[in-house]
């Protein structure tokens, strides 16, 4: 199985450059294939002892026309010798040839911006292409180069997989409908502590980076560059709690009447971005000795990654405004329900909406008498109804919230404990059909995945991520950058501390 090695959003600073900023899709290896519908151009007969740096290289036209070919831009983030080849396993091309120009790059002109090309990695053996890093084409950060891939004659075809092996380079393309959701983590801590903490922020970093990484990759978007904004931070303690998340709601009319329904899952029902403000805020213990790698054995250690993925799902929709009294508390918005809440049932499968709050109170604190009643949810669990979380003494911020972790088989991510050495890296079918109640769009499972050996996913999926940290002004709690209220919140995350 080929993994996508897709994984984040990039604002590239390009301002610093005299060039305006634009958001793309950053990509260490990319796929295709050529054959009747791909363009054609006249290429150069390549001459792989030669490079220009000045964009001039000399060339002269190849005998034959008409060759199919593919371009994709390349930028870097800091000066670097070019490493891209044609990967053998993914390419049916029998002959390759690798061109690299400047911008910009226009077909009809193939003599023109060449920086270098690429012909046999090894003459007469091996035909297919590469760029070495010992061949030292630096690239310049800030510019944008393009690689065109083309067929050695005309009348070859085939599928072909190119990967860039360079440390910061990537291919950029425009986002569309469809990619992962990108979440755009931005750090709302001080500088010099927290995530830019000397010591531990950049391993605090790199931790949010997977997770947030990953847990986009667990959606489809329903618009070109959709985007959830997530402010994180760490805080000196949270008593018992490893992490507490407020989420950005605002209020819609439904059949059953007004609800609150987070920004994020709005945005992805309508198709469009309503709203540029954080969609949410994460907040991390620091009183907790988190184990920050991507992978690995947490031993006694609460396992971070997990943790913030957690936390993605109550940004995601798991946020419910039922009290411990049966009454709903959407402040500011009112006494009313949140979406999530739409979906919950007592033992006998009757809407807690429909119940009088005394009813809906007895059903969250039954132990074993709240359920989940969406269609996708249900499918996830086998057609059964799935257990959430109903303690007999009510627990802010923890009841109802949760999958069940008491009669819910298996350990999932958004059940309502975290234990030392718990790591999970996907969603249970259970959890993917309650996302896809709540209006999410869901990303095709890769084959062969479950609670067991995902890790090795994780990060083969995201070895070449880029995470956009942004250093926003320290904001009051509870409060965005914009000084939206953050109304729904904190939903907390329990975690036994070692």
């Amino acid at each position: 199985m080929t993994l996508p090695r897709i994984v984040s959003l990039l604002l590239l600073a390009q301002a610093a450059q005299g060039l305006s900023a634009r958001t793309v899709w950053a990509v260490d290896s990319v796929s295709g294939v050529l054959d009747g519908s791909s363009p054609i151009w006249n290429r150069r007969v390549p001459d792989d002892g030669f490079r220009n740096l000045a964009c001039g290289l000399f060339t002269t036209d190849a005998t034959d026309d008409g060759m199919k070919y593919a371009v994709f831009e390349i930028q870097v983030s800091e000066p670097e010798a070019l490493a891209v080849s044609v990967v053998a396993d993914g390419t049916t091309i029998e002959d390759t040839v690798l061109y690299l120009y400047c911008d910009p790059f226009d077909p009809l002109q193939p003599g023109g911006n060449l920086v270098a090309t690429a012909d046999d990695i090894l003459p007469g053996q091996d035909l297919l292409s590469a760029f070495t890093a010992a061949r030292d084409i630096t690239l310049a950060p800030g510019e944008s180069y393009f690689l065109v891939l083309t067929t050695f004659t005309a009348d070859d075809a085939g599928s072909f997989e190119l990967e860039i092996t360079s440390p910061t380079a990537v291919f950029v393309r425009e986002p569309r409908a469809g990619d992962p959701i990108a979440i755009d983590v931005q750090v709302a801590d001080e500088p010099g502590g927290g995530f830019n903490d000397p010591v531990l922020g950049p391993q605090r970093l790199n931790a949010m980076r997977t997770a947030a990484d990953l847990w986009g990759s667990f959606f489809a978007s329903s618009y070109p560059g959709e985007t959830v904004q997530v402010l994180v931070e760490m805080v000196p303690s949270l008593g018992e709690l490893g992490a507490s998340t407020a989420v950005a709601a605002t209020t819609q009319s439904t059949g059953v009447g007004d609800i609150t329904v987070q920004w994020p899952i709005l945005e992805h029902s309508s198709g469009r971005d309503l709203d540029d403000g954080p969609d949410g805020l994460i907040q991390f213990s620091e009183a907790v000795d988190f184990y920050l790698e991507p992978t690995g054995d947490p031993g006694d250690r609460l396992d971070f990654v997990t943790l913030a993925l957690h936390e993605f799902g109550h940004v995601f929709g798991f946020i419910s405004n039922l009290e411990a009294g049966g009454t709903y508390n959407g402040a500011p918005f009112g006494p009313i329900p949140n979406l999530y809440d739409l979906f919950l049932q007592d033992a006998d499968g009757t809407p807690l909406i429909a119940l009088l709050p005394e009813e809906r109170a007895a059903a969250v604190t039954s132990g074993d008498g709240l359920f989940w009643g969406g269609p996708g949810g249900v499918a996830g669990n086998g057609g059964v109804p799935p257990n959430l979380s109903a303690a007999e003494t009510f627990i802010p911020a923890t009841s109802v919230l949760h999958i069940s972790e008491t009669f819910f088989p298996g350990d999932v991510l958004m059940d309502a404990a975290l234990l030392p050495g718990d790591v999970i890296r996907t969603l249970a079918p259970v959890e993917r059909g309650m996302f896809q109640d709540m209006g999410w769009t869901l990303a095709p499972e890769p084959r062969g995945s479950g609670l067991v050996g995902i890790g090795t996913i994780a990060v083969m999926c995201l070895r070449r991520s880029r995470l956009l940290v942004r250093q926003p002004p320290r904001i009051p709690a509870g409060r965005d950058l914009a000084g939206r209220a953050l109304p729904l919140g904190p939903s907390r995350r329990p975690a036994r501390i070692p």
